[in-house]
């Protein structure tokens, strides 16, 4: 297996740091419904609500973390996407201006379809 664990410390952190956001504005919304005076300031101009979001998402993560099933898991994953080819620049152009054109064609076949709609739908009301 490769070294893959400064991706894994990397990506631990920020699911730490995404679920934190996650709750604590979780949490915001929830006091504010319910009873919006309890969300006060606790400590260093942070609200109970950011503290309770950051001590779950705390605690999450360190579960997580010490589970040797998702400890394997997340170590596979990194490993296959060292494995991963990438495509090159220029293959990532041309297929740009692939998907590009196909809009554009789609677009001008569903505009066809609604003018094509538009006007007998127009026959249909005059009559």
């Amino acid at each position: 297996m490769e070294d893959v664990s400064r991706y894994l410390s990397i990506a631990w952190i920020v699911f730490a740091l995404v679920i934190a956001w996650i709750f604590a504005m979780t949490g915001a919304v929830t006091f504010a419904a319910v009873k919006p005076s309890a969300d006060t300031v606790i400590f260093a101009g942070m609200r109970l609500s950011a503290i309770l979001g950051i001590v779950l998402a705390g605690g999450l993560t360190a579960v997580l973390y010490s589970n040797t099933k998702v400890q394997t898991w997340t170590t596979e994953v990194a490993v296959e996407l060292t494995r991963v080819t990438w495509p090159g620049m220029d293959e990532t152009r041309r297929s740009t201006i692939v998907v590009i054109i196909f809009a554009i064609i789609s677009s001008l076949c569903l505009a066809g379809f609604d003018f094509v709609w538009k006007f007998f739908s127009d026959i249909v009301m005059a009559a």
